[in-house]
């Protein structure tokens, strides 16, 4: 025996009263045709008793209850007035709506989405458009190479330490992901062994204007990338001296003149967030002009970016 189906309900149907009256017409018609068919095959279906026929009856009416109960529970939310009223309980015993559970779970999905691709709108402007600023400050030690006979020392037999602690701090603007420049002020510290009985030491500061070339190693902002950053500036070599006069400290500088200096660094910048980085290069810098200083140099640091 074989039921056969019927049209689905129109789309635009609108009330909510249409489509109730629609299905139970539907479940009605499928029971005045079951009827037919036990009366039409009566020879056939001797063995159905009343009482059978009644279960039947009633397994029909409880398909009918139960699409009832899911076309009530499954309302359509359309507007907030629907959501408010069927989706916010009032107690713990309120049955929800389950419309409510796939639009909660829709809405999540769509704000995750939603995330995504802003921030990979964002990520895509600055790698790709976005003019920024960067910050940072290196530590590290140096081997100089200094003329001891320079008479920016004091004592004799000068014996000019063969390290030196250094630091630098530097301020940018990157162009792109490719390309930046920046300014860097920069000092190394060593001691100088002599015949003097007082304390004698040296700083030689540093200016630089370095332009700098990056190469990123993957497509994302927050990748590994390394760099290489040749520099001209200046620098200048002092000499202290401390001692005592009448109890009192004393503290005698002098003075080498600016030089001309260039340098070349280069190294591996490791992003830990879109705005934090840690670095390690090496420098090689070099005066000009007679006794000239040079120096080579393994350096740590943190960069920031704004």
């Amino acid at each position: 025996m074989t039921i056969t189906g019927i049209e689905a309900a129109p789309a635009d149907s609108t009330t909510f009263t249409t489509k109730v009256l629609f299905i139970l017409n539907y479940r009605l018609g499928n029971i005045t045709y079951l009827f037919a068919e036990i009366n039409k095959s009566n020879h056939n279906l001797s063995f159905l008793t009343m009482k059978f026929k009644k279960s039947l009856i009633a397994i029909l009416a409880s398909a009918i209850s139960l699409t009832w109960a899911n076309i009530t529970s499954a309302q359509e939310i359309r507007t907030l007035q629907d959501y408010l009223e069927q989706c916010i309980p009032e107690s713990e015993d309120d049955e929800l709506n389950p419309e409510c559970d796939r639009l909660r779970e829709a809405n999540e999905a769509n704000e995750v989405r939603e995330d995504e691709e802003l921030e990979a709108v964002d990520d895509s402007a600055d790698q790709d458009n976005g003019i920024g600023g960067y910050a940072g400050i290196n530590l590290g030690i140096f081997f100089p190479d200094i003329d001891e006979s320079s008479a920016v020392f004091s004592g004799d037999n000068t014996d000019i330490g063969d390290a030196a602690f250094g630091s630098s701090i530097f301020a940018g603007i990157s162009f792109s992901r490719y390309l930046a420049t920046d300014i860097e002020l920069g000092a190394l510290i060593g001691d100088i062994d002599s015949d003097l009985d007082e304390d004698e030491s040296y700083v030689l500061g540093t200016f630089f204007l370095n332009p700098r070339f990056s190469l990123p190693l993957g497509s994302d902002r927050q990748s590994v990338a390394l760099f290489l950053s040749p520099g001209i500036g200046i620098s200048q070599l002092i000499s202290s001296v401390e001692d005592e006069v009448d109890d009192f400290d004393r503290t005698t500088l002098i003075e080498d003149d600016i030089r001309f200096t260039w340098q070349v660094k280069g190294g591996v910048s490791v992003p830990v967030s879109r705005r934090f980085s840690v670095l390690g290069q090496l420098r090689y810098a070099s005066q000009t002009g007679d006794d000239a200083i040079d120096y080579f140099g393994a350096e740590l640091g943190a960069g920031f970016n704004f």
